[in-house]
Formats: structure tokens, sequence, C-alpha cells
């Protein structure tokens, strides 16, 4: 069943208080919800599922059970994202990647060129968000504006959880899914 088929949305508040630990600087924390977060990226996609979405399945990188390894959108986005973040707090994250060779599909020249940026400007502008923000006064006694916008809108939402649970049961997992072999020439790269 393709995501499309089950999608639930939920009706939410547009603007939700920062929590922890997303609205923290870098810390392992952090990094774990990142972890967590992400964890489902690489996915199994059915031959009848990419056929159903239209994907060519021509030179698609498959493993051992038949199926396609694939990724939904908006984990990309996520990664990309996240990779961003990363790039952002360069000083604390280059000493504990600097030993290791594209870690977790980052790696900094990546993320900070246009791919990622632009990646997420389409994803933005496709799912244009129409609440209004408004500007409000500071809470205090200067009398100026805040930095902050806010908006008491509600918005509908696809519903993270059906979502998150169902590319978490087709995740890929390294050392138990391998690719089936790559076409002649090629380097084969385990998941």
């Amino acid at each position: 069943m393709s995501p499309r088929e089950f999608l639930k949305y939920v009706e939410q508040p547009e603007w939700e208080s920062p929590r922890y630990p997303w609205n923290s600087g870098p810390s392992d924390a952090l990094d774990a919800a990142w972890r967590d977060l992400l964890n489902a990226i690489n996915i199994q996609v059915t031959p009848t599922e990419m056929d159903s979405v239209g994907e060519n399945r021509t030179n698609r990188v498959r493993i051992e059970n038949g199926n396609y390894i694939g990724a939904l959108g908006v984990y990309h986005h996520l990664h990309c994202l996240n990779n961003l973040r990363r790039v952002i707090h360069w000083d604390y994250y280059e000493p504990q990647l600097r030993e290791v060779e594209h870690p977790e599909g980052f790696w900094k020249e990546h993320s900070a060129t246009d791919h990622c940026i632009d990646v997420i400007r389409q994803a933005i502008m496709c799912h244009a968000n129409m609440a209004v923000y408004v500007l409000e006064w500071a809470d205090d006694a200067r009398l100026r504006v805040s930095t902050d916008l806010r908006s008491d809108a509600r918005v509908t939402c696809a519903n993270w959880d059906v979502l998150d649970n169902w590319a978490r049961q087709r995740a890929v997992v390294a050392g138990r899914d391998h690719y089936l072999h790559a076409p002649v020439g090629s380097k084969v790269l385990e998941p």
C-alpha cells in the first residue's frame, strides 16, 4: 500500500512553542532526536508500488528480497535540513566528523551547496502554507516590535505518526538488507 492510500491528516495549531530538544543547540540529545526522526529515510518499495506511483524500474537499486530502495520526499527534505543544521554548527560537528567519510549521508560540501537549499525551497513552495503570521509588540517597556512572528491559524497537516510508522515498517536496515549486485563495472555500497 502506498503512503497516499493510508495517510491521515490532522488539524492543529500553526504555531507551536519550541520544545526540547528541537529548540536547543547541538547536543547528544538533539543528535539522537534527529537520528530517530530519520530512522526510516531508506525504505523498501515493492515493484507493484513502483509501478503504481509511475517510477521507472530500470537500473534502480534493489535488495535481495526483490524490493527497491527508496525514500519518501519528506525524509529527504528532513535529511537536507539536518545537514544544513550541522553546517551552521560546523564548529561543533567538524571535530566529530573529521575522520569519517560521508557519515550518515552528510558531508559539508554537499549540504552547503545549492542541492539541499533548493530541495527545501521547492518543497516549501510546492506545499505553500497559507497561514498568516503577524507581528506583535515586544513584552517590554521600550515599545518595540518583537522579532518573532506568531500565528493563531489552524492548519491541516499530515499525521506524522501514521506516516512515520508506515515508513519504519519498511526501513532498510544495514546488516540485514543487502543490495543485489550492481551492473558490471559499478561500485557497490552497503545501505
